[in-house]
């Protein structure tokens, strides 16, 4: 298994703070406290409609996340995990912010 992200480093004390909720129900139960949502890259159909559900009810972003469900729930300290709802905006800001520079590394702007 390749090495964490700082994102991925980031939702790991997260968890530890118990700054967030994770799987879709836990999500769904804390949904008034949930400031930004993260979905793995391979969420199942019915899942991502339900977190897209919670988010345009609450009127909070989902980000797919360039990781899978396990992955992700690795850096968790969990087998596998889909859904994640951060509760703490500077922790929200800066997984966000952390993914994005990761995906723009991947695929760097065309230069004309």
């Amino acid at each position: 298994m390749s090495e964490n992200t700082k994102a991925l480093d980031l939702l790991g004390l997260a968890r530890r703070s118990g700054r967030m909720a994770y799987g879709i129900e836990t999500v769904i139960a804390n949904a008034r406290s949930i400031v930004l949502i993260l979905v793995s890259a391979d969420i199942g159909a019915a899942t991502e409609r339900k977190a897209r559900r919670v988010a345009e009810t609450t009127n909070v972003p989902v980000v797919k996340m360039p990781y899978g469900k396990d992955r992700t729930g690795h850096a968790l300290g969990l087998e596998s995990c889909a859904v994640i709802g951060l509760t703490d905006k500077g922790f929200a800001t800066n997984i966000r912010h952390q993914i994005e520079n990761e995906v723009n590394s991947q695929f760097p702007p065309v230069k004309p």
